[in-house]
């Protein structure tokens, strides 16, 4: 069975996830500009207490339907 390569998340890092998900970037573009998996990204936001937004979820300005 193959060992499992992570990363240890540097300062830096952290900084910078901090501040795309106060900027209310989707999950995909933060795990694309961090060079991590979505899955990381989205396991060290909950670790961190980070409330990301999810690729799938309405951005500010809601769902942009129409009805």
């Amino acid at each position: 069975m193959s060992e499992r390569k992570s990363r240890r998340w540097t300062a830096d890092e952290l900084s910078l996830l901090r501040r795309l998900v106060f900027d209310e970037k989707p999950l995909s573009a933060n795990a694309a500009v961090l060079n991590r998996t979505v899955l990381a990204v989205r396991t060290k936001a909950a670790h961190e207490r980070l409330k990301v937004r999810d690729d799938s979820s309405p951005g500010p300005q809601g769902s942009g339907g129409d009805r």
